[in-house]
C-alpha cells in the first residue's frame, strides 16, 4: 500500500531527518538513499523498517545535516608560507605575476576543510527516533487505505457468496436433467423396438449424478469465504494468508467447473473467476 511519512531527531551537534515512502509491491523491499558518510547505517535502516512493514516498496530518504556551523574551514599557516616563497623566488628570477588572494587560497592543500566528528552512538539513537516517527505517519496512511481496500474486499466475497447460492440452486436438479439426456441419447442410439435394461440405466444415471455433485466444493468454497471476511477483521497483517486463501477458492471453482454439465453453472464458474482475479490483484497491496 502506498504512505509517506517523516521524522526528525537531534543528537549532540547533528539533526538527523528521515523521509518515507511506499508503494505497492508483493514483497518487502527496501531503496536507501544515505549521505556517503553514514552508508554504514543502511543495514539498520532496513532492520528497524522491516521490524513494522512486511511488504511494500519502500523509499527511505536519510539526511544528516551537522548544525552550529557546521564544516569549517582552516589556514595551514606554515603552507601558505612555503608558498609565498616560492611565489616570491618564481617573480624575482621568471618575471612571473603573483597570484590574487582568491587564486592563491586555491593552491593544493592550502585551506582545510575540518569536519566535527559525530558520536555513531547517537547517530543511531538519533536515527531510530526519526524513523520511528517517520513510520508512525507511513503506517497511519497506510491503514486509512487499508480499511477502504477492506470494504471492497469485503464486498466482492459477497458477491462470490451470491454466486454460489446461484451455483447450488442450479445444481439441486442436476440428477433428473443427467437422466433425461442420457435416456434421450440412448433412445437415438438404441434400435427402435427394443428398451435399456432399468437397472442399468439407474446405475449410470447415479454414477454420473455422483460425479456432477458439487455439494462439497461449496462447503468448501463457504469456508474460505469466511476466513476470508475473520482475516480482513484482525487489523494485522494478513496478505500472505489472504492470497493462499484465493489459491483455494480457484481450485474449488475449477473443479466445480469440470464436474458440472450445466451451462448455466459454467457461465457462474466464469463469473466467480473473474471476482476472484479482482480479489487476488487488490490482495497484492495488502501487507
Amino acid at each position: 500500500m502506498t504512505g509517506y511519512g517523516t521524522g526528525q531527531a537531534s543528537c549532540e551537534n547533528a539533526l538527523v531527518k528521515a523521509e518515507l515512502r511506499s508503494v505497492n509491491h508483493r514483497f518487502f523491499d527496501v531503496q536507501t538513499r544515505i549521505s556517503r558518510d553514514f552508508v554504514g547505517f543502511e543495514a539498520r535502516v532496513k532492520e528497524l523498517l522491516g521490524a513494522r512493514i512486511s511488504r511494500g516498496r519502500v523509499t527511505a530518504t536519510i539526511d544528516v545535516e551537522v548544525e552550529n556551523g557546521g564544516n569549517t574551514l582552516t589556514l595551514d599557516v606554515g603552507l601558505a608560507d612555503q608558498y609565498r616563497g616560492i611565489l616570491s623566488t618564481l617573480e624575482k628570477k621568471f618575471g612571473a605575476q603573483r597570484p590574487d588572494a582568491v587564486a592563491f587560497a586555491q593552491l593544493p592543500d592550502l585551506v582545510r576543510r575540518d569536519t566535527p566528528t559525530i558520536s555513531t552512538e547517537a547517530v543511531g539513537a538519533a536515527l531510530k527516533e526519526a524513523i520511528a516517527a517517520a513510520l508512525d505517519q507511513l503506517i497511519a496512511m497506510r491503514r486509512k487505505e487499508g480499511e477502504a481496500l477492506a470494504l471492497d474486499l469485503a464486498e466482492r466475497i459477497g458477491r462470490i457468496g451470491g454466486y454460489l447460492e446461484e451455483i447450488e440452486d442450479a445444481s439441486k436438479g442436476e440428477s433428473e436433467k443427467v437422466r433425461d439426456r442420457l435416456q434421450e441419447r440412448i433412445a437415438n442410439l438404441v434400435p427402435e423396438g427394443s428398451s435399456p435394461d432399468p437397472e442399468r440405466l439407474a446405475t449410470e444415471v447415479a454414477i454420473l449424478a455422483d460425479k456432477a455433485d458439487v455439494v462439497e466444493e461449496l462447503v468448501r468454497f463457504r469456508a474460505h469465504n469466511e476466513a476470508f471476511l475473520e482475516f480482513l477483521s484482525r487489523g494485522e497483517a494478513v496478505g500472505k494468508r489472504l492470497d493462499f486463501l484465493l489459491q483455494e477458492m480457484n481450485r474449488e471453482v475449477n473443479t466445480i467447473g469440470s464436474k458440472s454439465m450445466s451451462a448455466e453453472i459454467a457461465h457462474l464458474v466464469v463469473d466467480v473467476k473473474e471476482e476472484i482475479e479482482r480479489l487476488r490483484e487488490q490482495v497484492q497491496n495488502i501487507e
